[in-house]
């Protein structure tokens, strides 16, 4: 990749979320990228794996249908939150260059997301 300073085409980027809607957390995929969050890698939906983001977006669906009627809100409010942080990425009236520095905090954004996704069963189970 170009350093970050080199003037390059705009990128075409989508937002994706790993699981049911409803509890997923949608996040910035960049289409000419050299590779994805190494959490959008991994997992298989017959194995549970901590280090998916679709397990933990999964969980976190599984969990809440426990007790919907109060855990939509908290889920509600996270989503916002993270897709907020996704879209500061990002945010530059549409127009970004794919650039090693650019990838290197979507990488760091998704990690942190399926850390703070994990901790979120836990707390809708209290």
């Amino acid at each position: 990749l170009p350093a970050d300073n080199v003037s390059l085409k705009p990128t075409p980027m989508l937002w994706w979320g790993p699981h049911a809607s409803v509890t997923t957390v949608y996040r910035p995929v960049f289409v000419a990228s050299p590779g994805v969050p190494a959490s959008l890698c991994s997992g298989w939906y017959k194995n549970l794996d901590r280090g998916s983001a679709y397990w933990a977006h999964r969980f976190v669906k599984q969990t809440a249908l426990m007790r919907w009627d109060t855990c939509m809100a908290v889920i509600k409010e996270r989503q916002e939150e993270w897709e907020a942080k996704g879209a500061a990425l990002v945010d530059h009236n549409g127009r970004f260059l794919l650039t090693q520095s650019l990838l290197d905090a979507v990488e760091k954004h998704a990690a942190s997301l399926m850390d703070v996704w994990w901790a979120l069963c836990d707390e809708l189970v209290r």
